[in-house]
This record gives C-alpha cells, sequence and structure tokens, in this order.
C-alpha cells in the first residue's frame, strides 16, 4: 500500500535549544485526527513578557506627601504542552507603611492564545509587612499570539494612600 493523501511523511519543528535538549529523547504524543489516523500533536512556545511600574503616593498628615515609581519585568517560555505557570510574583514596600503585591499566572490554549489571571493587592499600615488589605483587583485576560495587553489599575484607601499599577502582558510565538 503506498502513501495516501493525508499521510504525513515527516514533521519538522524548530525548538528554542534549551528545550531541544531535553526533547531530544522525548516521544512526541499522537492523537487521533478524527478519521481514523494518528497525527503527532505538535505544540509551540511563546515568549512571555510581563513588564510595568507601580507608583505609589503615601499621605503625610506633617511634611511632604511621599512619592515614587518602581519599576517590574519577567520573562517566561511557555509551551502550548504546559499546565500553565506563574508569570509574575512581584512585591514592593514604600514609605515605611505601604505595599503592593502583583500575582499573575497564566497558560496557553493549543492554538496558542495565552490566558492569564491577574491580582493585585494594596496594603497600608503602620510597617510596609502591614497585614492591612485596603484595596484590590483580580481580573482576567485572553491574549493572542504576537500580541500584548495593556492594563492599568488605581488602589488607594480613604486617607489619598494610593498605588497605581501599569502594565503590560506580551505573547510571543517563537
Amino acid at each position: 500500500m503506498g502513501m495516501q493523501k493525508n499521510d504525513i511523511k515527516e514533521i519538522r519543528i524548530k525548538i528554542p535549544d534549551k528545550f531541544a535538549k531535553i526533547l531530544k529523547n522525548e516521544r512526541i504524543p499522537k492523537v487521533m485526527d478524527g478519521v481514523g489516523g494518528i497525527i503527532p500533536q505538535v505544540f509551540s512556545f511563546h515568549h512571555i513578557t510581563v513588564t510595568g511600574t507601580s507608583e505609589f503616593n503615601d499621605y503625610e498628615t506633617f511634611g511632604d506627601d511621599e512619592h515614587g515609581t518602581f519599576g517590574f519585568r519577567q520573562e517566561t517560555t511557555l509551551s502550548t504542552n504546559d499546565i500553565g505557570s506563574t508569570l509574575l510574583t512581584w512585591r514592593k514596600g514604600f514609605g515605611g507603611e505601604e505595599r503592593v503585591e502583583i500575582d499573575i499566572e497564566g497558560s496557553l490554549a493549543s492554538n496558542g492564545v495565552l490566558g492569564v489571571n491577574i491580582q493585585i493587592r494594596f496594603y497600608e499600615g503602620a510597617t510596609e509587612g502591614t497585614t492591612e488589605l485596603e484595596d484590590s483587583r483580580v481580573f482576567q485576560a485572553v491574549i493572542p499570539p504576537n500580541q500584548t495587553s495593556n492594563f492599568n489599575i488605581h488602589l488607594a484607601n480613604d486617607e489619598d494612600d494610593w498605588v497605581t499599577v501599569r502594565g503590560s502582558i506580551g505573547n510571543r510565538k517563537i
């Protein structure tokens, strides 16, 4: 029996060097193609970049308010074969009594679309280590391959203390 119309002769996948060593001796899983054939399950790698700033204002009853801006950046490589990953865990204190915490989790769908869950928490109290949560936001984003999504979140208490978190998440197929 010769080659059929839908037979696969060869599949070549370009894999980043650091993953090629890991995958060299691994078997590529196979899935049914829906018409009785078996095809290799191909996955893709994506470079995920999370960048941004946190701008703080610490209100002072006596003297000038304190103001500061701090950057964050994290890069990760994900595969459509992964179950998900932490994209960013970032903590920053300011003014001796404020803190912001940012946690971003993400996973790639088989089509390369990145789904993320973003949690941002603002604390204010007697020290930067306070457990007094003043404000928080939890939200999701969906980022197609080779696209970037931006966010701008303002969190505050009722005493003119605040933080504004501006960020972007990029999903670049490699």
